[in-house]
């Protein structure tokens, strides 16, 4: 199992420690961090836990804690999720039952991440509990990438893209889409999970802004999203129109700036139109005002 964090110590504890409860235990928890100070003493102490330190990035830092990997399956969590009780079982299960299944995320019993506002843990605990939803496994697109279940065999050859920086987004769309070359990708609705979605840690909004441009246009360049209309019509004009009507009507609520999301947009087409458009410039870009907050997954 691996979870990646920056400097959200507490976050992390809460998730590490919960781990401890599943009905079948990981084999390891590794933590792959940017700094010493990202993970508390007592959470390096709790049992199974192992922590590594390497340069800042989503993908990197994932890509660094493969390398350790010794076990038929691999967990990737974001250090804000919550699992039910019998995850791992469920899973574990399921890839038994299915060896063309390569590659799962579980059913979604809340998730704080989309309207930027995030839910607290105890409300994430009470949603697994009292789930009424469908507990089906359906074929799915790509995997969520706040929990990912992979058979670690496609590790040897998929890793995650380190040409997209810091939080990485779509990292998760590009990693399910390579591994659909070697077998199915379902959503196992019996292994549930909530996401909390905080938001402190990550990438301001004017870098996030500039990358919901610049990370599907490189996607679409190596040949990962295979359409332009679908480039243009669902990631660029929707992120851009969302963001203009939000930066106009938003009252501020969630800690969201849209209008340095739309700010960041408008530099990666003025970026566009100058030829030099690459997901690596939101290390260039200077947010003086940046509060280090989490953006959405996904």
């Amino acid at each position: 199992m691996i979870i990646c964090s920056v400097e959200r110590q507490e976050i992390l504890h809460e998730t590490a420690s919960g781990l401890l409860n599943q009905t079948v235990q990981p084999a390891a928890i590794i933590l792959s961090v940017c700094a010493e100070s990202s993970a508390l003493p007592e959470t390096r102490r709790l049992p199974l836990v192992r922590c590594i330190v390497g340069p800042k990035g989503l993908a990197s830092q994932r890509n660094a804690a493969i390398a350790l990997v010794h076990t038929r399956y691999t967990l990737f969590l974001d250090d804000d999720v919550e699992l039910g009780p019998d995850y791992i079982e469920q899973m574990e299960r399921l890839f038994a039952a299915d060896p063309a299944i390569v590659a799962a995320s579980g059913g979604v019993a809340a998730d704080g991440a989309p309207d930027g506002k995030g839910i607290e843990r105890q409300a994430a605990v009470k949603a697994i509990r009292e789930y009424r939803g469908s507990r089906e496994c359906v074929p799915f697109k790509d995997v969520y990438g706040c929990n990912m279940f992979v058979r670690s065999e496609v590790l040897r050859v998929e890793k995650f893209d380190e040409r997209l920086p810091l939080y990485a987004w779509l990292e998760d769309l590009d990693f399910s889409l390579r591994c659909k070359r070697h077998g199915r990708i379902v959503r196992n609705r019996a292994a549930l999970m909530a996401h909390l979605g905080t938001r402190s840690g990550r990438t301001s909004d004017l870098r996030y802004g500039y990358a919901k441009v610049a990370n599907p246009w490189y996607l679409w360049r190596k040949s990962v999203l295979k359409s332009l209309p679908e480039l243009i019509v669902r990631y660029w004009a929707k992120t851009t129109i969302a963001n203009l009507l939000r930066a106009l009507l938003s009252n501020g609520t969630g800690g969201v700036n849209f209008r340095k999301r739309l700010i960041g947009n408008l530099m990666a087409y003025r970026d566009l139109t100058l030829f030099r458009l690459d997901p690596q410039n939101i290390l260039n870009i200077d947010d003086p005002a940046e509060k280090q907050i989490r953006t959405p997954s996904g």
